[in-house]
Formats: C-alpha cells, sequence, structure tokens
C-alpha cells in the first residue's frame, strides 16, 4: 500500500472500536472521526482501504448541522477551480429555489390555524393567543412592502435586513414599533434554520433598535381616581364599576372582562380568566388563577351589577344568573369587551377634566390624556405604585399576578394567606379617601 494512500486517512481509537478520520488537502484538516465498527486495527485498516478501494461504501451517520461561519472558512481556504466554485454555486442556488417565498412563509407562520409554530408552541405547553397571531399578520404587510412577494426565504442576506431595519425608521415610526414588525419576521426564520429550512438565520446577529422613545406609561394619582369615580360623566355603570374594580385590584380590562358572580367571595375576587376578541375566556397572562383584594364597598358595586344584568332571571326568591359574566354583553355568554372599558374611561375622563363641556375643550383634554400615557391599563400601574410604598415586593407581584413559578412553590399557603391579608388592608389605606370602605381588621395568624 503506498505512503499517499496511508497519509490520506489516520485511525483514532475510542474505547474499544477504531475510528477513521480523512484528510482533506484543500482545507488542510481532517474530517469528523467515523467508526468502522472493528476492535482490531488490522481489520480496521482493511475497512477503510476496502473504502478508498471503492470495494466498500462508508457507513451512514446521522448529520451534523454545520455552521455557516464553518462553511465560510472552508470556502476561502480551499483552492477551488473555476468548474467547482461554479457547481457550489449551482447547489446553493437549488437549495434557495426550494424553499418558499418569504412572505408566503412568514403569513402561513403567523395564521393561527395552519402554523407549524403555533401547533409545536401548544403541543409543548406555551401559550400562544390567536390575538398575538393576529396583531402579527398585520404586520407581515411592512415586509411585503419592502420585500415584495417574489423573493424566496432562502435568499434573504443579513444587509437586507438590516436595510429594511433602516427602511422602517425612514417611515417614522417609533423604535418600538419598528421591533415589533421586525420580530414577526425574524422569530419565523429563526424557527426556519432550526427546523432545517434554512442553512442559518440571517436575523440572528441583527441588534434591535433602543426603546427610549417608547409610549410614556402614566399612572392615575389618588386625586385623580377620585374625581373619576364620582364623575357624572360615566354613560355606562358597568364601565364606572370596571375602573373602580381596575383600581382597587390592579386586574387587566381583559381580565375584568371575564369575571363571573362566583369569582366574588367574601374578602377578595378569584381571577381565573381573560376575555379576548380572538381568543374568548382564557387563562390570564401569566397562566394561573391568582385572587385579587375585594373591599367592601367595591363587592357592593359587584352585587349591584348582578341586580341590573339582563341576563338575570327572576325566580321567586332567588335569582338563576343566565349569563355568564359580571360585566354583561350584548349576549349571554358574551361580556362587555376590554376595548369598551377603555374607550368609557377614555369619554369620561376627558369630560371630567375638560375646562368646559365644548367638543374643542374635550378632544383637547383627550390629547392631553393620551400625552400623559393614560389608560384603562394604567389603573394597574398606579395599583402596583400605591402598593409598593406598603408591601413588599413578592406581595406586590402576588396581587398583580406577575409572580414566577419559582415564587409560587417557594411560599406555603400560609405565607400567601398572610401576605394576601397584608395585601387588603394596604390596599384600603391606600384607597381611604377615594372610596368609603371598612377597613379589614387584622386577622391572627
Amino acid at each position: 500500500m503506498s505512503t499517499q494512500l496511508e497519509q490520506s486517512f489516520t485511525l483514532v481509537k475510542r474505547g474499544k472500536i477504531w475510528y477513521y478520520r480523512f484528510y482533506i488537502p484543500e482545507a488542510k484538516k481532517y474530517t469528523s472521526g467515523l467508526s468502522t465498527g472493528e476492535t482490531d486495527k488490522k481489520k480496521a485498516l482493511g475497512y477503510v482501504y476496502n473504502i478508498l478501494n471503492g470495494t466498500k461504501t462508508q457507513q451512514p451517520r446521522a448529520k451534523k448541522q454545520i455552521q455557516y461561519s464553518q462553511i465560510q472558512g472552508l470556502i476561502q481556504e480551499a483552492q477551488l477551480s473555476e468548474e467547482q466554485a461554479n457547481t457550489l454555486i449551482r447547489v446553493l442556488k437549488d437549495r434557495i429555489k426550494n424553499t418558499p417565498s418569504l412572505v408566503e412563509f412568514i403569513t402561513k407562520f403567523w395564521t393561527y390555524e395552519d402554523s407549524p409554530y403555533v401547533k409545536e408552541k401548544l403541543s409543548y405547553g406555551h401559550s400562544l393567543s390567536k390575538r398575538h397571531c393576529f396583531e402579527s399578520l398585520k404586520r407581515v404587510k411592512v415586509w411585503t412592502e419592502f420585500f415584495g412577494n417574489s423573493m424566496n426565504l432562502g435568499e434573504v442576506t443579513r444587509d437586507e435586513l438590516k436595510d429594511f431595519q433602516m427602511f422602517l425608521r425612514s417611515k417614522g415610526l417609533a423604535q418600538s414599533t419598528c421591533n415589533k414588525i421586525f420580530l414577526v419576521g425574524s422569530t419565523a426564520m429563526k424557527w426556519a434554520a432550526d427546523n432545517k429550512l434554512i442553512p442559518v438565520n440571517p436575523a440572528d446577529t441583527l441588534r434591535k433598535f433602543s426603546q427610549a422613545d417608547s409610549a410614556k406609561k402614566g399612572a392615575f394619582t389618588l386625586d385623580q381616581a377620585q374625581k373619576i369615580i364620582n364623575s357624572p360623566y360615566w354613560n355606562d355603570e358597568r364601565k364606572r364599576v370596571g375602573f373602580l374594580v381596575a383600581f382597587t385590584t390592579g386586574l387587566r380590562a381583559g381580565e375584568i372582562s371575564g369575571l363571573t358572580p362566583d369569582c366574588i367571595l367574601e374578602d377578595r375576587l378569584i381571577v381565573r380568566g381573560t376575555w379576548g376578541i380572538k381568543d374568548g375566556l382564557k387563562t390570564p397572562k401569566n397562566g394561573t388563577t391568582r385572587e385579587a383584594p375585594l373591599l367592601p364597598h367595591v363587592k357592593d358595586e359587584l352585587e349591584k351589577l348582578i341586580e341590573l344584568n339582563p341576563w338575570t332571571q327572576k325566580k321567586g326568591e332567588q335569582d338563576e344568573i343566565q349569563g355568564k359574566f359580571l360585566f354583561w354583553g350584548m349576549t349571554a355568554d358574551v361580556p362587555m369587551l376590554p376595548a369598551q372599558l377603555n374607550h368609557g374611561l377614555s369619554d369620561c375622563y376627558s369630560k371630567t377634566f375638560a375646562t368646559e363641556q365644548s367638543p374643542k375643550a374635550i378632544e383637547k383634554t383627550y390629547q392631553q390624556m393620551k400625552g400623559e400615557g393614560l389608560s384603562f391599563h394604567s389603573t394597574r400601574h398606579a395599583y402596583a405604585a400605591y402598593l409598593a410604598d406598603r408591601v413588599d415586593l413578592r406581595t406586590v407581584q402576588m396581587a398583580t399576578g406577575h409572580k414566577t413559578a419559582a415564587m409560587a412553590e417557594h411560599y406555603s399557603n400560609h405565607a400567601n394567606e398572610k401576605h394576601f391579608q397584608d395585601l387588603l388592608r394596604a390596599t384600603a389605606a391606600a384607597v381611604e379617601n377615594v372610596i368609603p370602605f371598612e377597613a379589614p381588621k387584622r386577622k391572627e395568624a
């Protein structure tokens, strides 16, 4: 056997088995080791020589994903003829042709009913709402505007994606909005790369825009809340009580819409679900049920809503609730929508704080409200802010539903009840000048 033949490979023993590696002169390196299946070195040598002589084929091995940097390095180091270079180009072009249209792929990726990504997320027990997919689909049109419908998924380069980011900024969009639009495509590309649909994710190393220009998030003061709660400009009692509940519990608008009569207990609300226009009633945002403090006056207001509910049927001395929701909607099975709560607050605030009840003054106040970052969700910020001065962080997290799974496991039921009672007293103390209440008495541990 020739010295040249012997130099074209090497044998390495791993455990009891001999492995062989072929030498690639162009790259000046060896391939990864492959098993001969032999424990005897002479038999292993014979195995490799048979492969080199063409009398034996290599054993198949599991495919190993090669990183883009490795491919680029090998190509740059290799001494390729013009024919070899053209062959590589042809192989890469054929691979690109076999990928779907970029916009077509992203569109399917965010179509809730058809998306393999959605099915995968749900199969692993992760939460992904129809509303999120719907909002993502609306952002795909900006990708179409820049890339068109003809570019394939595999053709997109990092430089083109960077140009797309600059295109987004040139449209005068907020940096946070640019990030949301870009994330629609970059998430899809990462999934495509992870699932071997494209060799690499071209968006992998691109930076996000700074979110320093994000919209201001305001919080209602106690004085503002008092004026809003007692304002004569509410056009719907449900919206007024909804604001009261939000300000004294920190519940999100969707969680208030999802409340049912059996959520009301003596001193607390059980938050079991949240309502979304696309998803209907689903579990809360963090995926777990939680308890929110319920002050006596707020409880009274909720019980009055039950009496006003048009879907309540009177049967003697007992009321049978036909509708599912405390904040009822146009039908028994659909509550007042979160957007209606928000619009009701905006209308009341604009009229309450306007210098006069003229359309111009009301519109000016509304624009000031927007400029201060105030919305229905601001009740949640206010709630967290006034609690933060009175209780520790873990109690605030328990109240707002921002607790982690680790925290939930760490504290016992007894400890959680103690935190809840602290929370109830802190809430009452914070809003004592806003609404009438009876301060809850301290319960002995």
